[in-house]
């Protein structure tokens, strides 16, 4: 994963529903996944952040809400896969393309996020993305 910020984001991929990608700029936010060989890609799912506390979860705000899906072969021409899609509010959530779509990389553009059911905001925070 890589970020146009100084976020590290590699937390995403990491299969730890515990570790979290943490974009704190007040725009929106670019993030583009390698997944070092083309794939079918039908959509993306989400998990929120979470935290443990007195051993509950927790989930913070900031996942996904309007996001832009492109897709490329070479890192270099994208295509658009999805527009304008709208990530729903919850702690796993998922959205798909029209169509499948075979790409080695996906670029995320995440404009706005979740604060709450009925707020969004710029604030990006959550756990893992995959790509299905």
């Amino acid at each position: 994963v890589s970020e146009g910020e100084n976020a590290s984001c590699e937390a995403l991929l990491d299969g730890d529903r515990y570790t979290f990608c943490d974009c704190t700029q007040e725009h929106e936010h670019c993030l583009i996944l390698d997944m070092k060989r083309p794939m079918w890609v039908h959509g993306l799912a989400f998990t929120s952040r979470i935290r443990l506390l007195n051993g509950a979860e927790y989930h913070y705000a900031g996942q996904p809400r309007t996001i832009k899906v492109e897709v490329s072969k070479d890192g270099k021409d994208w295509e658009v896969a999805l527009s304008q899609g709208m990530v729903p509010f919850g702690i796993e959530t998922e959205i798909r393309v029209s169509d499948y779509v075979k790409a080695r990389y996906i670029r995320l553009t995440v404009s706005k996020t979740w604060i709450t059911r009925n707020h969004v905001g710029a604030q990006l925070s959550f756990s893992e993305i995959n790509v299905f």
